[in-house]
C-alpha cells in the first residue's frame, strides 16, 4: 500500500469515526483497533472523549472472541476494557472464563491490564476462575492468578511485587 493509499485510508477512517450512524462509528473504531495506526491514536483518544454510545450496551455483541483473544496486546487489551463494560450480567462468567484462559500472557503491563479487567467482573464471577487457574501447570498462569487475587484483595499492593512473591513461592526448591 503506498502513503497516498493510506493517506486516503486514514481519511476515510476519521470520516467514519465522525458519522451521524452509531453503527458506522463502532465500525470504524474496531477497524482502527484490529489495524493498530499510531497515526489515528490521537484522533481516536478525541472520539472517545465525546462519543455518546461508548458504553452502549448493543455494542457488545461485537466484542467477538478473536478481539478478546488477539494477539496484539493492545487490540486485545482494549477489547477487555471494553467487554467488562458491555457485557450483559448473564453473560459476565463465560467472559471471565474467556479472560482467565488468557492468565500468564503478555508483559507486566499486560498482565496488570487484564487482572483489573477480570476484577471489574465482580469477586463472585472470578473466584471460581482464578481457583482453577491457581491449579494449573503452568507457573505463569498460577503466579498471575494468585497476583490477581492478591490485588483483588489490597487494590493498592504492587502488581509486580504480588507477582515476584507468588514466583518465589511456587517455584521448585
Amino acid at each position: 500500500m503506498n502513503k497516498t493509499s493510506t493517506n486516503a485510508s486514514e481519511a476515510n477512517l476519521v470520516t467514519a469515526l465522525g458519522a451521524d450512524d452509531e453503527s458506522t462509528r463502532l465500525k470504524a473504531a474496531l477497524a482502527a483497533g484490529s489495524n493498530a495506526d499510531p497515526g489515528l491514536v490521537d484522533t481516536l483518544v478525541a472520539r472517545c472523549a465525546i462519543e455518546p454510545d461508548f458504553r452502549d450496551a448493543r455494542a457488545w455483541p461485537a466484542i467477538t472472541r478473536s478481539l478478546l483473544c488477539d494477539s496484539d496486546d493492545n487490540v486485545a487489551q482494549s477489547a477487555w476494557r471494553a467487554a467488562v463494560v458491555l457485557v450483559p450480567d448473564d453473560q459476565k462468567s463465560g467472559l471471565a472464563v474467556e479472560l482467565a484462559a488468557q492468565l500468564g500472557r503478555g508483559d507486566r503491563g499486560t498482565q496488570l491490564s487484564l487482572s483489573r479487567a477480570l476484577i471489574s467482573l465482580g469477586e463472585a464471577v472470578i473466584e471460581p476462575v482464578l481457583q482453577r487457574a491457581r491449579a494449573s501447570d503452568d507457573l505463569g498462569v498460577r503466579a498471575h492468578a494468585d497476583a490477581t487475587e492478591r490485588l483483588l484483595r489490597d487494590p493498592n499492593a504492587g502488581f509486580q511485587h504480588a507477582i515476584n512473591q507468588v514466583k518465589r513461592i511456587l517455584a521448585p526448591n
